[in-house]
């Protein structure tokens, strides 16, 4: 409700002002970290994608069927990135679903 805390824009100011230099002092170690990693510039993008998904990912794998999905996914990404289309990344998905699921079932089964 407005008018419940005074001073309210002061603690909004200081909120951001700390996720600001927060930030800029991550961007600031990140880019002194990566000068030092040779060929970081070769790597592309597309290494910051799939850096960025794993470290959104791997907090949520709090479940053995949840790690058997990824390791599952995982697995059939690489055999089948060869494959045209980018198929391989359709199989995993399928296969990070299928065994998921069964891992899942089993459990579900399974007396405690």
């Amino acid at each position: 409700r407005e008018g419940d805390t005074p001073n309210a824009q002061w603690h909004f100011l200081g909120s951001c002002l700390a996720l600001w230099v927060n930030w800029v002092a991550a961007t600031a170690i990140g880019a002194v970290l990566g000068a030092g990693i040779p060929a970081l510039r070769g790597w592309g993008l597309e290494f910051a994608l799939v850096a960025s998904f794993i470290a959104i990912g791997v907090p949520a794998l709090k479940t053995p069927p949840l790690w058997g999905a990824m390791a599952a996914a995982g697995i059939v990404a690489a055999l089948a990135a060869p494959l045209p289309y980018q198929s391989g990344l359709l199989l995993a998905s399928a296969a990070g679903i299928v065994a998921g699921l069964l891992l899942e079932s089993r459990r579900a089964a399974a007396p405690r």
